[in-house]
């Protein structure tokens, strides 16, 4: 488990330094403390679901992008797109402000 932490960590810190912004502000625009992308980016911590999502979406990227490949290539792509396509009908219904 700490491996992929530290992973996934290298990863974030990785990306954060190609946009050539600080972990200050990689936290202030995710909502998230400096100490929390830090920890993540050691490989001290997890951080929630929802934290990690966030910080991807700032970073501009998915969860699979800091995801071991190792990992990620047992992935079914057709469930994935079934989900896409789902995802999009669901998002299609909603309205702007949603």
């Amino acid at each position: 488990m700490n491996e992929l932490k530290k992973y996934i960590g290298t990863k974030i810190k990785d990306y954060r330094k190609e946009l050539k912004i600080t972990s200050v502000e990689l936290g202030k625009l995710s909502n998230t403390s400096q100490t929390t992308i830090s920890g993540i980016e050691r490989g001290d911590r997890f951080a929630s679901f929802e934290v990690m999502i966030k910080i991807c979406e700032v970073l501009g990227i998915t969860l699979y992008d800091v995801l071991p490949s190792e990992v990620t290539k047992n992935l079914d792509l057709n469930v994935l797109d079934r989900n896409d396509e789902r995802i999009n009908i669901i998002l299609s219904t909603m309205a702007p402000e949603d």
